[in-house]
């Protein structure tokens, strides 16, 4: 976006007497008007050349003015932004024209509302010439990077541990505030992510029903029980081999040390510390070389008391229960799975969804994750950004657990490349009466 600028436009004059240039000043109130003026006037006189101050004495900028703003009479004072001398020939190009931009107020509501809005989109639509600088005057006690919105977005990793997150945390901070600091992770940006406050806070029916009282579990911090090494599985893939196709070993990969024991499947059981989710296992699966790509939350309701139609259902948990899902690939859909009879004599039960498919519901194309994450940073917006005491609180929960695995050298539980994972994940999900989401055949 266009900024105030540091340095004197020495490289406009430079230029000066071989290329046109013209000075706008904009003049959003009457009090920062006068102040503006009476500058100009004790010194319009001794240079062309000149710098602008705010009230704290801080330089803003160097402007250079054109002898003939000082025998021009002003425009009246007015509350809203003047146009006070634009002396820019019809017959000059643009690329062969230099333009200065004067903003006195740039610290206000209109500069920042309507002023810079409408420069940047003159500069987007390429029609301001190619040297141009825009100058920011404050009454405001401002320096130049306070006048100035600078942010930096960090991809992850955010570091490997505690100490290191710390470390680069602390590094960032020496030179930035916190709120300039916008830490990404793409799957934050993700439509349905986006969706999911939406339906939890704007839609009754799930009001009472959000509570361990009715949630069995949920499979997806700071008040989150200690990670248990008994409430973990990792494992490794391994080679395979499907009919005619062959598929390799993360070992088998060149770069990969022999002997790793780096895990590429995660799976552990989190507890929160609260009376609203006790005794609910938050169950979270990260894996790679898996049958089928899929990122999904999966909440699994609780067994209806007294259900007359239990014996119905016999030994399937799985039609037992209702279960929400929300699925961000393959295809982003929300879902509830519910139970009803099917049509016909008898009294046969089958389980169907009542979904929302994204696809068909919103056919226009859905933005991509960095694009929203992006534009939010642009914008100043945070909702889907970490902060660091966010990093913090998480790091705290699973440093322990990582020091554990490397103190102790746990072997990760193989699994073939294309499989449904290892083993002990399954016992994993059964120890918490859960059955993983993958497990049940759905890739509608």
């Amino acid at each position: 976006m266009a900024t105030a600028h540091l340095s004197p436009c020495s490289s406009s004059l430079k230029h000066y007497k071989t290329q046109l240039f013209s000075d706008f000043i904009v003049v959003p109130r009457k009090s920062c008007f006068s102040t503006w003026v009476s500058h100009v006037q004790s010194r319009i006189h001794a240079r062309k050349h000149f710098q602008l101050k705010s009230s704290n004495g801080h330089p803003l900028n160097a402007v250079s003015l054109q002898d003939s703003l000082a025998g021009k009479p002003l425009a009246n004072d007015h509350s809203k932004p003047q146009e006070i001398e634009a002396s820019v020939p019809a017959s000059s190009e643009k690329l062969g024209s230099t333009l200065s931009i004067t903003v006195v107020g740039a610290s206000g509501d209109l500069a920042k509302k309507k002023i810079f809005p409408a420069l940047f989109a003159l500069y987007y639509e390429d029609c301001l010439p190619e040297d141009f600088t825009v100058f920011g005057y404050a009454r405001t006690k401002l320096t130049d990077e306070e006048l100035r919105n600078t942010r930096v977005i960090v991809e992850k990793p955010f570091g490997r541990d505690s100490e290191s997150s710390g470390g680069l945390t602390r590094s960032l901070k020496q030179y930035l505030r916190e709120d300039q600091i916008f830490r990404i992770d793409h799957y934050l940006g993700r439509e349905l992510v986006e969706n999911l406050s939406v339906l939890r806070f704007s839609n009754l029916v799930f009001e009472p029903l959000w509570s361990r009282n009715y949630i069995r579990n949920v499979k997806v911090l700071r008040s989150m029980q200690p990670l248990l090494l008994e409430n973990v599985i990792v494992g490794q893939y391994k080679g395979h081999n499907k009919g005619s196709k062959s598929y390799p070993a993360y070992t088998d990969d060149p770069t990969v040390p022999k002997g790793s024991l780096t895990p590429t499947f995660a799976a552990a059981a989190l507890f929160i510390n609260n009376a609203r989710w006790d005794g609910v296992p938050f169950l979270m699966k990260a894996v790679k070389a898996l049958h089928t790509k899929r990122a999904e939350i999966r909440v699994q309701f609780r067994h209806v008391p007294g259900n007359l139609y239990k014996r119905n259902f016999g030994t399937d948990l799985d039609k037992a229960t209702n279960e929400l899902v929300l699925r961000l690939q393959p295809g982003e859909a929300i879902y509830v799975k519910i139970n009803n009879k099917v049509p016909g004599l008898g009294m046969r039960l089958d389980r169907s969804d009542l979904n929302l498919l994204y696809r068909s519901r919103y056919p226009t194309e859905i933005p991509d994750a960095y694009e929203r994450l992006v534009l939010d940073a642009i914008e100043g917006e945070r909702r889907l950004f970490i902060r660091s005491d966010e990093l913090d609180a998480a790091w705290a929960l699973f440093t322990p657990l990582l020091k554990e695995l490397e103190e102790k050298k746990i072997v990760p539980e193989l699994y073939p490349y294309g499989s449904r994972g290892p083993v002990g994940a399954h016992y994993l999900a059964a120890k918490h009466n859960v059955r993983w989401g993958d497990l049940s055949g759905e890739d509608s």
